[in-house]
Parts: C-alpha cells; structure tokens; sequence
C-alpha cells in the first residue's frame, strides 16, 4: 500500500498544474478491478448496499479493535488440543493503551452485541444469507465501510471465540463445563467440532485478510483518493462489494456454529457446509488478490 501511496503523490506532482481546480473525491462508483468483472447481480447488490450506507461524521478507531479481534481468532482457530494457543504472545497490556480500547468499545459494544444477536437469531429461524447480510448492513447504516466490516466481525470473534472457549476448558473447569451444556456445545465429539474448525479456517483467515485490507484502504489520505486515476478508483469502488461478501462470509460460519449448537454432531461437516465454506473462501481470496491490490 505504501508504495500506491507513493505512486499517486509521484503522478500528483506531475500533473498538478493540469488538474488545478479540480477537487478530490472519494464518492464510490461502479467499475469493475481488473481480472474480477463484476456480475449483472452484484452490479444489483452494490445498488442496494449503498442505498443502506448513510454514514455520519463518528469515525470509529478500528486498528486497535482489529487487533483485539484478530487475537481472538488466532487461538480459536488453533486446534483444541495445541499446546501453542497459550503460549501466542499476549497483545501489549500498555494500561494507556487499553484505556484507549475500553473508550473504543465503550461507544461500539452496543452495535456489535446487536449485529451478534441480529444473525444468530435470524441464522436460526431459516432466514437465508443474503437477507440475514442486508440487516447487517441495515443495522450498521450509520458507519463507514471499514467500521461495517470491523464491528462484524467482533460479533463473529464474540461468537466463535465463546464456543472454542466452552470445547477447550469443559474439560477441566466446571464452570466452563456447565455453560457448554447450557449451550448445548456437543463437546464430547472432539474430532468431529475439530474437523469443523479445520473446515472454517481457510475462510476465517481470508475474512481477516479482506478486512485488514479495506482497513489499509480506508486509512489512505484523502489527497491519493480522486476518480481520475482510474486503477485507484477501481479498487476503491470495489470496497462495498468486497465489505458485502466478507459479511456473507461472517454470517455463513456463524449460522454454522449456530447449527450446531443447535442441533449437535448430526448437522456438523454436512458436504453443502463444506462446498459453501470453500466457495466464499474462495470468493474471498480472489476480491484480496485481485480486486483490492494495486
């Protein structure tokens, strides 16, 4: 990202006496990236995911949050019985540093609990992907595109971080061991909710990837972001349609982990979750690779 950066102030130089006057914007438009053309249906979706996209002037501090998050999915994702998850390095416990968390959560838990509970109750009672991932965006109308996509995914790290918790301590706290019954977490088929995890993992780690970049993107000065560079406003434009398919991805695997907490072992690892899965993984990877990069 830095040397796109530099690219733009290098062509700014260059041309600045032949662009006087004309102001920068960061408006999105619907171009395609390069390698990725976009369909007649998301062409269709990008219409509808602006028109739930009414940000206002509160900017939330995602880095610090990102962090948080990606923490959280680093050790659930490790296998239940791998000896590394507790010796990860600790994020920096700086206390100026987690006063700054507590006044970032402070102002976003409230969302991220509602986007939580928004798609675990929809996921099920048989609302599909699509519905259950406009609500999404319904309910977060009021944050820019990054936010969207940082505060879902903490609902998601909420979800998936609970649930690996439960599987890994059941068997050696009591307390952990009465909240997995009350959640009805099957957790004496090990090797099964351990193949589900191995099954998510390549999509979790893309959902990560996709969200760190459009991040990246987001922090870019303002002066680098103009409509008359066409490869710039190209990956810019592709931000919603990449913030919609990350938050499809969230959803999937939370209405997973719901599933099965729902109705235990006999809806884990199903062929339509794994062809799902590696169908958004996928999807996912191409939009990072392709779409987002300069």
């Amino acid at each position: 990202m830095e040397s796109l950066i530099k690219s733009q102030h290098a062509q700014q130089l260059a041309g600045h006496s032949g662009r006087a006057g004309k102001p920068t914007t960061t408006e999105m438009v619907p171009a395609t990236s390069a390698g990725l053309t976009m369909s007649s249906d998301e062409s269709m979706m990008l219409k509808l995911i602006q028109q739930t996209h009414s940000p206002d002037a509160r900017e939330v501090q995602v880095r610090g949050l990102l962090s948080l998050v990606e923490d959280i999915l680093d050790r659930a994702t490790l296998d239940s019985d791998d000896s590394n998850a507790s010796m990860l390095p600790l994020p920096t416990e700086d206390k100026l540093m987690q006063s700054s968390m507590m006044s970032v959560l402070d102002s976003v838990s409230y969302a991220i609990d509602r986007v939580a509970c928004e798609i675990a109750y929809k996921s099920l009672t048989g609302s599909d992907a699509h519905e259950i991932t406009m609500s999404v965006f319904e309910h977060l109308s009021s944050f820019h595109w990054h936010g969207k996509l940082v505060l879902t995914l903490a609902a998601f790290a909420l979800n998936y971080g609970e649930f690996w918790l439960l599987v890994q301590f059941h068997s050696k706290n009591q307390l952990a061991k009465s909240l997995a019954m009350l959640k009805l977490v099957p957790v004496q088929n090990r090797v099964t909710l351990e193949s589900v995890s191995h099954g998510l993992n390549d999509l979790i780690r893309e959902m990560k990837s996709v969200t760190a970049c459009v991040v990246e993107l987001s922090e870019l000065p303002d002066r680098y972001i103009t409509l008359e560079d066409p490869h710039l406003s190209k990956i810019i434009s592709t931000i919603p349609i990449a913030v919609y398919w990350t938050i499809r991805s969230i959803v999937a695997c939370i209405s997973q982990i719901n599933m099965i907490t729902a109705m235990g072992h006999e809806m884990m690892n199903t062929q339509m979750d794994s062809w799902e899965t590696s169908m958004l993984a996928n999807k996912l990877k191409n939009i990072h690779t392709i779409s987002l990069r300069p």
